[in-house]
Order: C-alpha cells, then structure tokens, then sequence
C-alpha cells in the first residue's frame, strides 16, 4: 500500500492569508528549506497564536525536518485550542508512524474521524494504515468510507480497488478502478486507474461481467442501460484504441450514459 501523505493545503491559501510570511514559509518548504520554513512559521505564530493555516505548514515542516517529536507537541498543544483543523490528525499520524508508534498513529487518525466523520482525507489514512499492517477488511471499509464521502476523488476509489486486488477480488476491485478513471482529476491519474481495470478485464465486455452486480451503483448503471459505454469509456481512459473506436462509432450512447450520470449525481 502506498504511504499516506497529509496534502498541503499552501496553494489554496497563497493568495487568501494576510501576512505575506505564510507566502515566504511556504516557498521556503517547497525548496527543501525546511528550518528556514519553521524559523518563519514560528515568527508569524509570535505574532499570529494559533493561526490554524500556519499551525498546519509548521507541522507540515517540522515532519519533513524529521522532527517527529516536535511536531507532535506542536499538534497535541494546538489541537486544544479552538478553530484548528481536524486536518492535523493526519499530520500527527505520520509523526508517530515515522517513531515507530502505529497505535498511536491509528489512535489520531480515529480521533480525528470523530472530530469530521466525512474527511476524506484522514479515512484515506486510515486505510492507508490498515492496508500498511495487512488489515484488509478495515482497509476496505475505510476505503469504501473515503470513496463515498468524496466520490469525485479518485483517491478513495484507488486504495479501495488495491485492497480488493490484495484479497484477490478482481471484479470488485476492477469496479473500483473504474469509479476512479471516470472522476474529473488529473488525467494522468485517471490513465493508471483505467489501466488497472484494463489489466484485470482484458475487454470491455469482460469488464462489463465483473462489475458487481450487488454494487449499488453498477446496479443503476446496468438497469438504465449504459453498462457498456460506461465499460467501454474506462479502456478508452486506458488507452485502448478499439476502445476509442468504438466510443467514437457509438457516440450517441457515451454521452446518453454520461448526462444519465449528470443527472445522477446533482440529484445527490
């Protein structure tokens, strides 16, 4: 399972925070100066206390410093304090994994789903953490959690499809992968994940048989009669040039299934 990582939220705040030192700081941590980053989050926290975008880069620099101890000082202190982000779970998580601690770890990440049952974020770790000990039960219901809390996320569809491949369910697993190549995220992303449920089904047909039939959604997908543009959509997302042939040939039916899929989610 990959190692789960706290994303920075730097890029979203640049222009939105007041003092120009968050800017310097994050710059500062994106060029590997980390210590120069923490003396500058620290000059601004002086001054700003409990500022919770600057609490969160701190901890974020203090843990690529290999600080592990400090950053869960700084995380322990300031989750005491009002207004900080249920987003330092994750954070204080990777600190006690990286001591060696995955009780701990674990602990934070289910303390930090009871502050925000629906953070997609801290239930990807979690899976992430139980995939990492072999947990896949757990694994898989964290994964499915983060997936239906953020269904537009390819990243809960992602674990969920490598913990079903790691209990040797394939169809499940390529349904998994589908979900993800079909959200709106980086294309590249997509590519992996459609190529993941081409490895597993061979053809569109095949994967059309796998999906399962007790999934709720492929349910609705095959009662209104798009299983096989959906199927066909994936391995063209892949890279399949019959694929993409054939979407192209049938054009009326992928984007019959696609406003079918429209309709479906804005009535969510």
């Amino acid at each position: 399972m990959p190692v789960a990582v706290a994303v920075a939220v730097s890029w979203l705040l640049l222009g939105a925070h007041p003092d120009p030192r968050f800017r310097a700081g994050v710059f500062l941590h994106d060029a590997g100066k980390y210590a120069a980053a923490i003396k500058m989050y620290r000059e601004l926290l002086a001054d700003r206390p409990h500022d919770a975008a600057t609490v969160y880069e701190l901890a974020l620099s203090l843990l690529a410093n290999q600080q592990a101890d400090d950053t869960i000082a700084l995380i322990n202190g300031e989750l005491k304090t009002a207004g900080q982000s249920p987003r330092l779970y994750a954070v204080l998580a990777q600190a006690y994994d990286a001591k060696g601690a995955p009780d701990s770890a674990r602990a934070a990440l289910l303390k930090g789903i009871e502050v925000d049952p629906s953070s997609g974020e801290l239930l990807y770790n979690l899976g992430v953490h139980y995939g990492s000990h072999e947990k896949w039960s757990d694994a898989i219901a964290a994964f499915t959690a983060c997936a239906h809390a953020e269904p537009a996320n390819p990243s809960g569809w992602w674990g969920l499809g490598r913990a079903y491949e790691a209990v040797s369910e394939p169809g499940r697993a390529a349904g998994a992968f589908a979900r993800a190549a079909l959200t709106r995220a980086d294309p590249r992303r997509l590519k992996q994940a459609a190529e993941r449920a081409v490895k597993l089904a061979h053809s569109p047909e095949a994967l059309s048989r796998m999906l399962a039939e007790d999934d709720t959604y492929y349910s609705a997908v095959r009662a209104a009669g798009h299983l096989d543009a959906l199927a066909h959509e994936v391995f063209r997302v892949g890279g399949d040039a019959s694929a993409e042939l054939w979407c192209g040939e049938h054009a009326a039916e992928v984007a019959a299934w696609k406003a079918w899929e429209t309709r479906r989610a804005a009535a969510k």
